[in-house]
């Protein structure tokens, strides 16, 4: 697979990420570190946005199901 064949794979990955809901805590942190460390998306085009939208949400979830914060 080439170089540009990679590059389209994660970012399908990443936006396939930013629609599936953290189950818990530790899912949501993974998926916050995952989005922000490696983004591999213009940051210019919106993706910060649909991340932060994407994280505000399943914080908003996790908290009204009672999820316990795993510290």
């Amino acid at each position: 697979m080439s170089l540009d064949g990679l590059l389209e794979a994660a970012a399908t990955l990443q936006k396939e990420v930013v629609v599936t809901p953290a189950g818990n805590w530790s899912e949501f942190g993974a998926k916050a570190c995952l989005l922000i460390n490696e983004l591999t998306t213009d940051p210019t085009t919106g993706w910060l946005n649909a991340i932060r939208e994407s994280l505000r949400a399943d914080v908003e979830r996790l908290v009204a199901i009672g999820e316990p914060v795993a510290l």
